[in-house]
């Protein structure tokens, strides 16, 4: 569940080099969200490439979240 931001609590978990979303989805077209996000004002976090193309970003409550596009599959 993502949790409202009441005396500090997230539902992320919180590392010495920054916030780590502990939830992630899947999207079809990764790079179109990252450009409709930042064109509606959200701050979001540099796009990367580890075992797939990802991003987070955080939701009005604080929350961490990922989004993830050509995400592995295992066969």
């Amino acid at each position: 569940m993502l949790i409202p931001k009441e005396n500090n609590i997230t539902s992320h978990m919180n590392y010495s080099n920054g916030p780590q979303a502990a939830y992630g989805f899947v999207v079809s077209n990764v790079d179109a969200v990252y450009k409709k996000l930042i064109e509606q004002g959200v701050e979001v976090g540099k796009i990367s490439n580890y075992q797939g193309t990802s991003f987070g970003f955080q939701d009005p409550d604080g929350n961490v979240i990922e989004l993830w596009g050509d995400y592995p599959v295992s066969e």
